[in-house]
């Protein structure tokens, strides 16, 4: 006869992901309180059962299966195994069992009034990523921003991870729920990130196996300078040289800027990376150059206090010996001179005077050199002429041309009687 009131005893389920899972297996006793949900990330899992009846022995079991809150239906129907594969399972549903032993007297285990063990099919975990990041930073402090998704269960919180300079990864940020936080660095560091995020199953995401996103922070601006230029040229064509270096991500390009004279600076070479070109200057324009360089960060130099500056002088400057007497009747007479510096625009300006004398008509020599005087006292010889001329020379080192005659003739002629030429006017009538 068949009596229900005999105990079965020990009868327990448990669930088993695949072993490809390695996920641990956990079992819960018969009748015993609900205790957690496991967690299993493929649609077929292995569950198992036991049992044990003193007396007769066990004959067969009936599972029964709940899929996702719904009535339970029976599963495995009066059977002597005590392992099988559930293979019907749906991501995102949870599945509960329990199981019913029979014994070999007919006596039938009471159904529990909680399911022996249940589980939430997880197939697609949640995944995230750190924003990506510009590869430099230019302050020390930097926002970094990130993002995830679950479609099924949602994303819980997220642990942020910062390795500096290649250096093992730590965890910046733990199980957060805000998706962007400033991080501090210092300048010439490198820092990667990457995200792991967690769903409301209490799924984490897998380490990716590289960083998410990388930065180097580089605070200190680039320096350059443009190559001192001759204070004169007396070519048109200036040649302009510059440099510069940077202590971090390495120059990028240059901006050269110019002013003409005395105007507002322009941009003369724009984001070039050339380090000299040539301009084309007007007579008497004064030119005056910088640079500003700009680093792989993007830091700019600060505009310099000290640049490069020219004038452009092609015009040379004008004299001459003022006009002496005839006739000097002592040996010694001041000679003098003077000159000017003409230019369309700004001149340079007279530097020195080169003054040359000739005696009786014989070849010129220089009486005067490089002086920047406008007089001194010749002292010459009785009875002898004497002609002078001056050459002027500029700042800029552009000298004045020879003259054809001379500026200035006058003879020495001491005592006696001085005659002077007759003009005879033929009077009529």
């Amino acid at each position: 006869s068949t009596s229900t009131n005999k105990v079965v005893k020990k009868v327990s389920i448990s669930i088993i992901v695949a072993s490809w899972e390695k996920i641990s297996a956990h079992t819960l006793p018969l009748l015993g309180p609900f205790r957690k949900c496991e967690l299993i990330h493929t649609k077929r899992f292995s569950v198992t059962w036991s049992g044990s009846d003193a007396t007769s022995g066990i004959a067969g079991y009936d599972i029964y299966v709940s899929d996702n809150g719904a009535p339970y239906t029976l599963w495995q129907s009066n059977v002597v195994i005590t392992a099988a594969t559930y293979s019907a399972a749906v991501n995102g549903h949870t599945y509960r069992f329990y199981s019913r032993a029979r014994d070999r007297a007919g006596n039938y285990e009471v159904a529990p009034a909680t399911p022996d063990a249940q589980t939430l099919v997880s197939v697609d975990g949640p995944t995230s990523a750190v924003s990506p990041l510009s590869p430099y930073q230019t302050t020390n402090s930097f926002l970094v921003m990130w993002s995830g998704n679950d479609a099924t269960w949602g994303v819980r919180d997220y642990t942020i991870y910062v390795s500096v300079d290649n250096a093992p990864y730590t965890v910046w940020l733990s199980n957060t729920t805000h998706t962007a936080a400033y991080y501090t660095g210092a300048h010439g560091r490198t820092y990667a990130f990457y995200s792991r995020a967690r769903n409301n199953a209490n799924v984490v995401e897998a380490a990716p196996a590289s960083p998410d996103t990388t930065t180097t922070v580089d605070t200190v601006r680039p320096t350059s300078a443009v190559s001192p230029l001759p204070r004169y040229s007396t070519i048109p064509t200036i040649t302009v040289r510059w440099s510069g270096s940077d202590n971090g991500s390495g120059l990028a390009f240059y901006d050269v800027y110019m002013a003409d004279t005395g105007s507002m600076f322009n941009a003369w070479r724009s984001a070039t990376t050339i380090t000299s070109s040539q301009h084309i200057g007007s007579d008497g324009h004064e030119y005056t150059f910088y640079s500003l360089a700009t680093d792989r960060a993007g830091n700019v130099q600060d505009r310099p206090t000290v640049m490069a500056l020219t004038l452009v002088d092609l015009t040379p400057p004008a004299s001459s010996v003022s006009a002496l007497p005839p006739i000097h009747t002592t040996t010694s007479f001041t000679v003098s001179w003077s000159g000017v510096d003409p230019s369309p625009g700004i001149p340079s300006g007279l530097a020195t005077y080169d003054v040359y004398v000739s005696v009786n008509g014989g070849a010129y020599e220089l009486w005067q050199s490089g002086v920047d005087t406008t007089m001194a006292v010749f002292t010459g010889v009785q009875g002898s002429t004497y002609r002078f001329y001056s050459i002027a020379r500029d700042k800029a080192g552009n000298v004045e041309s020879a003259p054809l005659a001379p500026d200035a003739e006058t003879r020495i002629q001491m005592g006696g009687r001085i005659y002077l030429p007759v003009v005879l006017r033929n009077r009529s009538g």
